[in-house]
């Protein structure tokens, strides 16, 4: 029987022939067929046992082992019990308290619902007519509960009220904390500037964004950052544009490196934004072409590898061999000659050869096609 209140279920039986009992246990579980566990044992004089459920709206299954001395326990069948009790409200959060953080405000409070499943943190701002939820559920199980409030809802200067509210197990609300206010820990600052794009023609980069004087009346101008492969951001030599001035040029960027940007807007009390920042893809570098005249012939018991001469300055060629199935791995880098010995062939295997050439910037072109050959 549910008894509606403290989360409480009885069990009730009723055994005339005790005689020959030492006892009965009561077994529980949240599962019909298996998972029972034993809970109390009890006289057999008594005829009655108040279980305490842990959650509400949840089935839960009973049988009762009977005890003798002489033969094995015998259980009783099974009945089920759930326990609900929707008007029943949990208590409230107590000792709420709120404080100024970095860019935000921070709420405390301590709950002492036994059957809190969590908490829900409302706000309020001075010009709000009611109370907005902002937290997702807080899960219970703490001595001190928080919730940290970094939207950006919160403006520079503002003043925020906040109640906490309970949930329990049975999903019923308590009614709501006491009321705490904070001001943000927030600094005034400006828009970043948006929509950043870019366009690359002639060897120069252009960076853009929109005329952001719509949206900061106090704008100055701006700032330009930028940061090669793994370095750090530069301000650039021309760094400070006029609030007219949405786009930047630069000129000294190098073909096959990476660039990021970055843009910063900053008003006339020195308020500057976050930075906006875009990647800019490498430049493509024009790679050397593979040696010519490749060929590939067995020598006795070694595969012997030619190719023809090549024009323009190079630094090496480096050579490739692969089976089938399996990838293409480096085996020679020649730099002073026009041929490579391969001794280490097995007879009867199947190889692919590929060649490649090193310019004197070390930047390697592709792989010629395979060429194939079984060392007989």
């Amino acid at each position: 029987m549910n008894t509606g209140s403290n989360h409480e279920v009885k069990l009730s039986w009723r055994f005339d022939n005790k005689r020959y009992l030492n006892g009965i246990s009561v077994m529980r579980s949240t599962i019909y067929d298996s998972g029972y566990r034993r809970i109390a044992t009890v006289p057999v004089t008594d005829t009655a046992y108040t279980d305490i459920l842990p959650v509400s709206g949840e089935n839960y299954y009973y049988y009762l082992l009977l005890l003798s001395a002489d033969n094995d326990p015998i259980p009783t069948a099974k009945i089920f019990v759930t326990y609900t009790n929707d008007k029943a409200k949990p208590v409230a959060p107590n000792e709420i308290d709120a404080s100024t953080i970095t860019n935000g405000i921070k709420v405390y409070w301590k709950c002492e619902e036994p059957y809190a499943k969590g908490f829900y943190v409302y706000r309020k701002a001075d010009n709000d007519a009611t109370f907005t939820m902002v937290s997702p559920l807080i899960a219970s199980g703490a001595e001190v509960y928080s919730f940290t409030d970094t939207s950006r809802q919160l403006v520079a200067g503002g003043v925020y009220e906040y109640f906490v509210r309970t949930i329990n197990d049975n999903n019923q609300m308590s009614n709501p904390s006491d009321t705490v206010s904070a001001n943000p820990g927030i600094k005034k600052s400006i828009a970043a500037p948006m929509n950043l794009r870019y366009r690359s023609s002639d060897g120069q980069i252009s960076i853009l964004w929109d005329d952001m004087r719509k949206w900061e009346p106090d704008l100055l101008g701006y700032k330009i950052f930028r940061k090669t492969g793994n370095g750090g951001f530069v301000i650039m030599a021309n760094d400070s544009l006029q609030p007219g001035r949405n786009f930047y040029t630069d000129s000294t960027i190098n073909a096959g490196i990476e660039y990021e940007y970055a843009v910063s807007a900053f008003d006339i009390s020195g308020n500057k934004s976050e930075r906006s920042m875009i990647k800019i893809p490498a430049v493509a570098v024009e790679l050397p072409g593979p040696p010519p005249g490749i060929t590939v012939s067995q020598a006795g018991n070694d595969v012997y590898i030619t190719w023809g001469q090549i024009s323009g300055d190079i630094n090496a060629i480096k050579i490739y061999r692969s089976e089938p199935g399996v990838q293409p791995a480096l085996i020679a880098t020649i730099t002073e000659a026009d041929f490579f010995n391969d001794k280490n062939v097995k007879k009867g295997k199947l190889y692919f050869y590929q060649l490649a050439t090193v310019s004197l910037a070390n930047q390697e072109g592709v792989k010629s096609e395979k060429l194939s050959l079984r060392v007989k």
